[in-house]
């Protein structure tokens, strides 16, 4: 240093905003190239739209949540019944899945017994929780199921509260096709005395074809073993449904009871499916 001049470094100290400017020009040098922050990558990806295909509509245990409105008609030999039946579908993600449904037929007007009533029907609740899910071996979920006399007259429902084990499964392995099953036992506890008491099995075998432009074809039909009473029944059924822009779930369904059912009926039913899928508003994205 000739002369006692000071060193370069100290003779001109960077000052104000230069200052600052040569702090960060060494903090982003050290930390490598820039990123977006996660919290502004998680929110952009919030904010794209998801869309769903006929494999989601189809599946009863699909992870978005689905709302369905089914007015139906049934067709009974001493008389007919219809009503708005209410049917959400939710997933809860707790570590282990949990998926839930309900269903509730409200309103219903009823003509058994040549009198015309109106009311709402009892309150089904099915959850399965613990789901396995592989893409080898499928889903798999059980749980209980609830049965609530909400129904408002006697002919809308069967009067007692009613619980039981279920089993749930499915399966999209298969190049355009999927399998499925619910499985469900009602037993009685309490309700009203002079009701029959209930024990009944009911399966609910599912078989879908995909078909292209997000079409397809179901069968679906709600096998019942009533032992309390010593009926059966083994209906044939045909689902033909639809998503429209991702979202909306639209399908007819026609049930029939051929001779094979114990006692034998004429007994039919159709069915018209509106609903509406969107993800679970707590996912994770």
């Amino acid at each position: 240093m000739a002369n006692g001049a000071a060193p370069a470094w100290f003779a001109r100290p960077p000052r104000g905003s230069a200052r600052l400017a040569a702090a960060a020009a060494l903090v982003l040098a050290a930390s490598g190239p820039l990123r977006a922050p996660a919290f502004a990558q998680d929110v952009g990806s919030g904010l794209k739209e998801t869309l769903y295909s006929a494999e989601d509509a189809a599946d009863f245990l699909s992870q978005p949540w689905k709302f369905n409105l089914q007015p139906t008609y049934e067709r009974r030999a001493n008389g007919s019944s219809g009503y708005l039946l209410l049917q959400p579908y939710l997933t809860f993600d707790a570590g282990v899945l949990i998926w839930t449904r309900f269903e509730w037929p409200v309103p219903q007007v009823d003509d058994q017994g040549g009198s015309t009533t109106a009311g709402v029907g009892d309150l089904q609740w099915v959850t399965l929780g613990g789901l396995m899910a592989s893409e080898r071996y499928g889903r798999l979920g059980t749980g209980p199921v609830f049965v609530f006399p909400t129904a408002s007259s006697s002919e809308m429902g069967q009067g007692k509260f009613q619980i039981g084990p279920a089993l749930g499964y499915s399966y999209r392995g298969l190049k355009a096709w999927q399998f499925a099953f619910l499985l469900q036992q009602f037993f009685s506890f309490a309700g009203d005395p002079d009701r029959s008491r209930v024990n009944e099995l009911k399966l609910q075998p599912y078989v879908t074809r995909l078909l292209s432009d997000s079409w397809y074809v179901q069968t679906k039909p709600t096998i019942e073993l009533n032992f309390a009473k010593g009926t059966s029944s083994v209906p044939l059924d045909l689902v033909i449904g639809t998503v429209v822009g991702g979202r909306w779930s639209l399908y007819l369904e026609a049930t029939v009871y051929p001779g094979w059912t114990s006692p034998p009926s004429t007994d039919y039913k159709l069915t018209l499916n509106v609903g509406y899928l969107f993800p679970p508003p707590l996912s994770r994205p």
